[in-house]
């Protein structure tokens, strides 16, 4: 048969393996990204309810509490 050459199928398993490989770093990054920032919001809100008392008790508030 002429013109027809074997492929080998090395290459291509090398590179759908490298390829997933990398889809998978990439999703990881993203998933790391999502918890860092569900971790920063968390952790803003549990200490923006640290102070009990309002603004003006010397937490952090900038706006002057209210009479």
């Amino acid at each position: 048969m002429r013109g027809m050459h074997a492929v080998p199928a090395l290459p291509a398993r090398k590179a759908a393996k490298e390829t997933a490989m990398a889809q998978n770093i990439i999703v990881a990054l993203i998933v790391l990204a999502c918890l860092v920032f569900i971790g920063m919001t968390v952790r803003k809100k549990i200490k923006s309810k640290s102070c009990g008392c309002g603004c003006g008790c010397g937490c952090g508030c900038k706006t002057p509490r209210k009479i």
